[in-house]
């Protein structure tokens, strides 16, 4: 049995073909149209839920670190705090401001290297997050596009293109969308299944 292949296009694209296939094709023929959310496929898969409580849980962690090098910090600037109030103390000796001076300039040193390290910490963590999370959307938005082809092509859709809005390339907005079928919901359901199966 040979199945159509439908196009899963965005809207812009979406009127261009069509305007170049109407040129061409025959005064009869009627497209079969179907739209789909794209965010709200997305945002609804088991495994893109998955990934976000992962991604959530292990960013807890990260905070939860930070947070023990947010306090040592905090516990040094006291302590500088503390020596700078010493340093005051008009019956010091200079032997004693000295002493002093060489001990909060070695605090001072110490909450800098803290205050990098802890920059650093937070800079590469949330980099290995956001490209683990960046790579497992594009397998999850894979996985979509095959399964709404596969449908596609069972149901006969000649197109089916996303409304959801939110690709870059997306310049214009869906204009009119009378006639067309919204596969989301249908396509939320397919995925499930396709999740729970053996």
């Amino acid at each position: 049995m040979n199945l159509r292949i439908p196009k899963i296009i965005h809207q812009a694209a979406l009127l261009l073909t069509l305007a170049t296939t109407s040129l061409n094709a025959e005064p009869q023929k009627n497209f079969k149209i179907g739209t789909v959310d794209m965010k709200k496929l997305f945002d609804a898969h088991p495994s893109a839920i998955e990934a976000q409580k992962i991604s959530n849980a292990t960013r807890a962690l990260v905070q939860k670190d930070d947070k023990k090098r947010f306090v040592r910090i905090t516990s040094i600037y006291n302590e500088l705090k503390v020596l700078s109030k010493q340093s005051k103390n008009p019956k010091l000796t200079e032997e004693e401001k000295k002493k002093l001076l060489k001990e909060a300039n070695g605090k001072h040193e110490d909450r800098e290297a803290h205050e990098r390290e802890r920059f650093e910490f937070l800079a590469r963590r949330n980099r290995a997050l956001d490209d683990t999370m960046k790579a497992k959307m594009k397998v999850i938005i894979k996985v979509i596009r095959t399964e709404i082809t596969a449908y596609s092509a069972r149901e006969g859709f000649d197109f089916v293109f996303d409304i959801s809005g939110t690709d870059p390339n997306q310049k214009i907005k869906p204009l009119v969308t009378t006639g067309a079928t919204d596969l989301t919901e249908i396509m939320i359901t397919e995925l499930a299944k396709k999740k729970k199966a053996p």
